[in-house]
């Protein structure tokens, strides 16, 4: 994942096709294999650094932003782009989340099953997540539509996969 967002979002401007979303709703969930369960919530989605949210709430929906020298800048203009796209996308499942991002192949298991309670090691790197659904049942069936991931995919730049979560299952 690149953790720049594209020079301009210019080209992903809402068109007259785009603001009619029906092409994006009244289809099936895409399809997906949910994985085997385990003790953390697991989020299929993409990876994305907090600049690309910002870039693209900048780009999209700047009157919706406070002026660039106010404190809350960047928290609303990240906070904006996640609810442009959910809105303008009719992805309603969409979320943020944090997650582990290993350097490795894998999460280690003793991090996925709790059973270290210290400080994650250092390469044990965590990202943020544009999630389109969890391996949770409600959540899992609530997926959006081929079309509206394929569409998020373009945008972003980059496939989803799925990413286990920091936090614990409630």
């Amino acid at each position: 994942m690149s953790s720049r967002p594209p020079k301009s979002f210019a080209h992903l401007k809402i068109t007259p096709e785009l603001e009619d979303n029906r092409e994006f709703m009244g289809r099936g969930p895409f399809k997906l294999t949910r994985p085997k369960s385990q003790p953390r919530v697991q989020f299929y989605g993409y990876a994305i650094s907090p600049h690309w949210l910002l870039e693209f709430a900048v780009q999209n929906c700047p009157d919706l932003l406070p002026d660039r020298k106010d404190k809350s800048h960047e928290y609303t203009a990240m906070q904006r782009g996640y609810e442009l796209l959910r809105d303008w996308l009719c992805i309603y499942s969409l979320d943020r989340q944090y997650c582990f991002n290993p350097k490795g192949s894998s999460v280690p298991l003793e991090w996925i099953e709790g059973v270290n309670d210290d400080e994650p090691p250092e390469d044990l790197e965590m990202v943020e997540v544009l999630a389109v659904c969890s391996d949770r049942e409600d959540e899992f069936e609530r997926r959006p539509t081929q079309e509206q991931l394929d569409f998020l995919t373009k945008l972003i730049g980059n496939a989803p996969k799925w990413w286990v979560s920091c936090d614990w299952e409630e």
